[in-house]
């Protein structure tokens, strides 16, 4: 008799908020990161019992054909299926969801509030994508004083923090991210 798995959803991308409303993301060292549009394919790689399940959705969370335009995108540019499925093997990991935006990896989910922090995407995954990931512009301690200048910048970045930690925002739970920028 076939076993019935159960498919893990596709997450959405989390709101980064603006610096003004993350005070939290102070005193910690930061990726300053290259904006990148709220928008993209997220994949979906769930493995369990032997079985592997593949899922592609949006940046809202809604489910993706794979003969959508921006999933086929995706696959013929960057082949990402087999090669992340190879680290998810290496590492260990059952369950990852990969988020693209302008077929570059901007963030990886592990668990529901657990993400891949900047450095470990750069690390694991710079050189098999080949420069399709999110571009790091410095990486800085985000001092009381450097918080400040940030909350007056014209420069349009997404501050990570380096190492990972969630907040609460309206009993939602996101990861420490802020952005200097309003959104369009």
């Amino acid at each position: 008799m076939s076993k019935i798995i159960d498919h893990p959803s596709i997450l959405p991308y989390p709101k980064i908020y603006r610096i003004s409303e993350v005070p939290e993301i102070k005193d910690r060292l930061v990726y300053a990161i290259k904006p990148y549009p709220m928008e993209g394919v997220s994949l979906l790689i769930s493995r369990q019992d032997g079985n592997i399940a593949v899922r592609f959705g949006d940046f809202n969370g809604n489910p993706l054909d794979v003969k959508n335009k921006k999933v086929q995108s995706l696959e013929n540019e960057l082949g990402v299926i087999p090669k992340f499925l190879g680290v998810m093997r290496y590492s260990g990991l059952t369950q990852a969801q990969f988020y693209f935006s302008e077929n570059r990896l901007v963030d990886m989910r592990t668990a529901v509030n657990k993400w891949a922090g900047p450095g470990m995407l750069r690390d694991i995954f710079g050189k098999m994508m080949k420069n399709n990931i999110q571009e790091v512009i410095e990486i800085v301690p985000l001092t009381e004083e450097a918080y400040k200048d940030m909350l007056s910048s014209t420069e349009n970045v997404i501050l990570k923090a380096s190492s990972f930690k969630n907040i609460v925002r309206n009993e939602n739970i996101f990861p420490l991210y802020a952005r200097t920028y309003d959104e369009a």
